[in-house]
């Protein structure tokens, strides 16, 4: 059984105000000394995984400097203060990014970003019945078009390779599960 581990130091590298770095000296519960051994602390973030009346889904293509590539995505983005709770900071998302919203939302739960080193959680809302109510709203450095993608195809974009980000995917799974639209047996 794993158990938690101690920190026995801690020092801060480096915080603002999207992430705060900790270096930290850890002793496992085996006794191993980790050090350093660096924990990065993140907003939560919420994603939307959408549909329209026609089953597409709704996505979004911008480059991603980490990777340095042109990558297909949910819309999502940082859950902030002001949201009251982490499907709206979805639908917020959903509607700056995309411009669509209005149909009917339906919170799905979180999972662990990058459980080994980060903080935060992947908080995820599914909406169907999506539509374009305006234009989308973007903020600086975001430069995005948006695609709808029949559902079939953007299944098989998750699994071969063309929706490279993992926690998008496995949001898609978990919205489908959850709608009845992926039998799990």
């Amino acid at each position: 059984m794993s158990r938690s581990w101690t920190i026995e130091r801690r020092e801060v590298v480096l915080s603002d105000r999207w992430i705060h770095v900790e270096s930290q000296s850890v002793r496992t519960a085996r006794g191993d000394v980790l050090d350093p051994y660096y924990v990065l602390t993140y907003p939560d973030w919420a994603m939307c995984v959408a549909l329209t009346e026609a089953d597409e889904l709704i996505m979004v293509r911008q480059y991603r400097h980490g990777t340095a590539n042109v990558a297909l995505e949910l819309p999502g983005g940082c859950v902030d203060p002001e949201d009251a709770s982490p499907e709206e900071a979805a639908a917020r998302e959903l509607l700056e990014e995309t411009g669509y919203g209005g149909g009917t939302l339906v919170y799905i739960g979180a999972l662990g970003a990058n459980s080994a080193l980060q903080t935060n959680r992947v908080q995820i809302a599914v909406m169907t019945g999506a539509r374009l109510l305006a234009e989308p709203h973007l903020e600086p450095g975001e430069e995005l078009s948006v695609e709808c993608v029949p559902l079939a195809r953007a299944l098989e974009l998750a699994v071969d390779g063309g929706m490279e980000q993992s926690m998008h995917v496995a949001a898609l799974f978990m919205a489908l599960a959850r709608l009845g639209r992926l039998a799990l047996s």
